[in-house]
């Protein structure tokens, strides 16, 4: 509050005491800029600061107090001391919608899954949201722009519950203040036994020298796996080129990756392999290559012919008939048994192959040992399970799409086309 107007209040307080003010026309109106525009205005209905009265004191623009405030109540032992209840305007949303002003939002999903963006943290310090789930059909999906919330981009309220979240910001991000016990944060492959997991979107896994080249991709599954490339000319380019905002590592069909030593496919198991790409060649261009001598034994790849074909013994298990497309997309392919089965995002076809690879030797990222079938394009993310589990399979599918901006092309009848798990 400006000291002009302080003073003036202090002269409104101190006028009764001193003389009697009285108006002809039941107003009295303050213009300490003499400029026709009235600071305060006093009537019968009250006292306005920057606006005409609409209640005892009503206020325009930003108040500032400086010390306690007691509203129905003489106790002064906080800086805001509360008599009686107190009331907020709720927001009601039943669509998609970015968050504003109202800090207790009510959600209605009963017609359909609803997802909420938070602002941009940076931008309201210090503000909280009370949000709460009113329908148990659906899911509600509570998301942050540009930031985290906790240590997710997002939290579900799923269906079946009628959930609340409370969140705050400190300016750096979104933090969770309460929640329903039912209330999940964004699901990732750290809650499965990964082998391998490579996000070229997490910045501590990328080791790149001055010229943007990648020398070191860090394996985020805890297993150590870690491909790396010490000859400058074979080295991928990372921070050149993003998809759905995020970083992705550029092969420019020349460019390849290995493990100094790498996993073994235990005899038995199973395995799902899942490779997000921005294709940009969709021919021959080898993804995941591990083999024994001359003969690649466990994989996934674009063929010559442009289909999708996936690995798990000494010969090619599995290929989708499809042709492949540029463009961004995720290659797929698992082992359960003696099915086999090999995807484009989503859509597989199987085969009854179900042998075991041999002892590996060689460990590629992006060509045929390192001297062929080289891929061209962006790869965004790439992860292997050495395991079989539908449920799972279907999130991984969901995650991946959900997260580089391409769920849409899920089939429609998949678990987790609409929203992320």
């Amino acid at each position: 509050m400006s000291l002009k107007l302080q003073s003036l209040l202090l002269i409104v307080c101190l006028l009764p005491s001193a003389f009697a003010v009285t108006s002809t026309t039941g107003t009295i109106r303050f213009d300490t800029n003499d400029d026709g525009s009235m600071e305060m205005i006093l009537n019968a209905t009250g006292l306005g600061i920057g606006a005409v009265p609409s209640a005892n004191l009503s206020v325009q623009g930003n108040t500032q107090i400086d010390g306690p405030l007691a509203l129905g109540t003489a106790s002064m032992h906080s800086n805001l001391n509360l008599g009686g209840t107190i009331g907020f305007s709720s927001q009601n949303l039943s669509t998609n919608a970015t968050l504003d002003l109202h800090s207790h939002v009510l959600v209605d999903t009963s017609s359909g899954p609803v997802t909420l963006n938070l602002p941009y943290a940076g931008n309201v310090s210090g503000r909280s949201y009370f949000i709460k789930k009113k329908s148990a059909l659906n899911t509600l999906k509570v998301q942050a722009q540009n930031g985290l919330i906790d240590t997710s981009e997002y939290y579900h309220l799923t269906a079946g519950n009628t959930d609340f979240i409370n969140v705050m910001s400190n300016s750096a991000q979104w933090f969770v203040m309460g929640k329903s016990s039912t209330v999940s944060p964004q699901w990732t492959p750290a809650a499965v036994s990964t082998a391998l997991w490579y996000d070229a979107s997490d910045a501590s896994t990328i080791s790149a020298g001055p010229s943007d080249n990648l020398y070191q991709w860090r394996d985020k599954s805890g297993a150590g796996y870690h491909m790396e490339q010490s000859l400058s000319n074979r080295q991928p380019s990372s921070g050149t080129r993003q998809v759905n905002g995020m970083n992705t590592i550029d092969f420019d069909g020349s460019d390849t990756m290995a493990l100094s030593s790498g996993f073994q496919v235990t005899a038995g198991s199973n395995s799902m392999v899942f490779a997000v790409i921005d294709v940009d060649t969709k021919t021959n261009g080898r993804v995941l290559n591990c083999q024994i001598g001359g003969g690649t034994r466990f994989g996934i790849l674009m063929s010559g012919s442009g289909f999708a074909e996936f690995q798990h013994d000494a010969s090619w298990n599995a290929t989708v008939s499809s042709s492949l497309s540029t463009g961004l997309q995720f290659l797929s392919g698992y082992k359960n048994g003696t099915v086999t089965g090999s995807g484009n995002n989503g859509n597989y076809q199987t085969a009854s192959k179900g042998g075991d690879p041999p002892t590996l030797d060689s460990w590629n990222m992006g060509s045929y040992g390192g001297t062929s079938s080289f891929l061209d394009g962006g790869l965004c993310e790439l992860v292997v399970l050495f395991s079989y589990d539908l449920s799972n399979r279907e999130k991984i599918e969901g995650y991946l799409s959900h997260k580089w901006g391409f769920e849409s092309s899920l089939p429609s009848g998949h678990a987790y086309r609409v929203i992320a798990p």
